[in-house]
């Protein structure tokens, strides 16, 4: 935690002032690993779902939970996605957050379990079928990282 503390700049009681920029550097790094690009995608094709179920654009309040609920529950499996392959990253993208060390395997596997609860808890304030679509996805997204990609790439 010492790293985060500016030894320069003091206030007049004699305490530390905090540095922000290797904060905002995590959070810029922590952004990084839900892949916003993707969670644009999925926001996208979450509306464009309603509109089409709906046959008419939904109102606000119909569509900020899904929304919410997708794109938290994408950011999860993405998160996800980027602990369990971090040994191959390490090789193939040694860059990324994880293989580069600036976020451990253990924070990153947290910040997804994170997401995810908080991905479910939206989800609840929609309907139980949206729910059920939700969990089935995001289960079927991560039984595709844990077993299916490894199948997969291994045949080819």
């Amino acid at each position: 935690m010492k790293a985060f503390v500016s030894n320069k700049t003091e206030t007049s009681s004699g305490g530390r002032i905090l540095n922000p920029k290797p904060y905002f550097a995590l959070f810029k790094t922590y952004v990084q690993l839900t892949r916003p690009l993707g969670l644009i995608l999925i926001g996208f094709a979450t509306i464009i779902g309603q509109i089409v179920a709906l046959k008419r654009l939904p109102e606000p309040s119909m569509f900020v939970f899904p929304l919410l609920a997708s794109a938290l529950a994408t950011a999860s499996s993405f998160v996800i996605n980027d602990y369990l392959d971090a040994d191959i990253d390490s090789i193939n993208k040694p860059k990324r957050p994880i293989p580069s060390g600036v976020i451990s395997r253990k924070s990153a596997f947290r910040f997804g379990i994170a997401l995810f609860l908080a991905g479910f808890l939206v989800s609840l304030a929609t309907n139980f079928i949206a729910v059920c679509v939700l969990m089935v996805t995001y289960w079927l997204s991560i039984f595709y990282s844990v077993f299916a990609k490894k199948q997969v790439f291994s045949e080819t």
